[in-house]
């Protein structure tokens, strides 16, 4: 699951889901309300919802589909009046590992000083390394590890749909390196 408050994401079949119900008509927090969830715009009252003060109100839901779900909150007061609603929050079911794959430079690729990936004027090649990630949300961290003999350097940067450019990677002159994207 990728966690619509944090952007991260949970590896669980359910997900617990908070929301603040307010009234349509000044926004002021409803207490002690019955309380529907709605999953894609459709009711679904076997989904027991929980109330903690303020208008705050508790749900575990289980058995949504793959890729994006849109959750409410919707409200009557038990003194009857106007129907409040929460915020509609989407989240996104993934299944299955993420994946990734270096895309650039290509596999048993030679630089020297000149090659045009090398930043000009450094003593050793610095590159950028493309990654490609599958099944991981944006933000997710993304490590390119380097060994160039002994050398061993970590280089990091963060998924942005489904790519990474991790920069500053530095390729040893003169030793064979190895790169590898985790």
């Amino acid at each position: 699951w990728e966690d619509p408050k944090t952007d991260t994401a949970v590896a669980s079949d359910k997900i617990t889901v908070k929301a603040a119900i307010k009234t349509q008509k000044d926004g002021t927090p409803i207490a002690g309300a019955k309380v529907v969830v709605y999953v894609d715009g459709t009711a679904q009252a076997g989904i027991p919802v929980s109330e903690s003060p303020g208008g705050i109100y508790t749900a575990t839901i289980a058995n949504l589909k793959t890729g994006k779900n849109s959750l409410q909150f919707v409200a009557t007061p038990a003194t009857g009046g106007t129907e409040g609603v929460s915020p509609v929050l989407t989240v996104t079911r993934k299944v299955g590992k993420p994946t990734i794959a270096i895309d650039s430079p290509a596999d048993k690729t030679v630089f020297n000083l000149l090659s045009t990936a090398c930043v000009p004027g450094v003593k050793n090649c610095t590159a950028t390394v493309g990654v490609t990630v599958g099944n991981a949300a944006d933000g997710s961290p993304v490590d390119v590890v380097v060994t160039c003999g002994a050398d061993k350097k970590t280089y990091s940067g963060a998924v942005a749909s489904g790519k990474a450019a991790v920069s500053g990677v530095q390729f040893v002159h003169g030793a064979s390196c190895t790169a590898v994207a985790t």
